[in-house]
């Protein structure tokens, strides 16, 4: 195996990694991403996510779970504009310290050829 997919959930004050789900199989985030929210959701008081995310069914459940979803929403309309404004305020904007975990992981495990083993 020479890949996996990975989808961490990160705590934006302390950086800590406090779920990871790894996969061989390729589903996409929306599909992982609610599996690890509904793993922790006793724990979490928000979450961000990308656009991908934003549907009536995952933001629902998300709610029914008593976390509140921080997804940007796709569009150009006033309201649209509003309501991601809004969104970036509550927190959505430190989404990208998450991107601070993927990069330190990948650095800390390098990369790895398993042709030349």
């Amino acid at each position: 195996m020479e890949t996996l997919k990975v989808t961490t959930l990160t705590d934006i004050e302390s950086l800590a990694v406090l779920d990871v789900h790894i996969s061989a199989r390729w589903k996409h985030d929306t599909k992982t991403g609610p599996q690890v929210v509904r793993r922790n959701a006793d724990d979490l008081l928000s979450v961000a996510a990308d656009k991908a995310f934003h549907n009536w069914h995952t933001k629902y459940e998300f709610y029914a779970l008593g976390v509140e979803p921080l997804i940007l929403q796709r569009g150009s309309r006033p309201l649209t504009i509003g309501n991601n404004a809004l969104t970036r305020t509550k927190g959505y904007a430190q989404r990208w310290i998450a991107e601070t975990s993927y990069s330190t992981a990948k650095r800390s495990l390098g990369e790895s050829d398993q042709r030349n083993s």
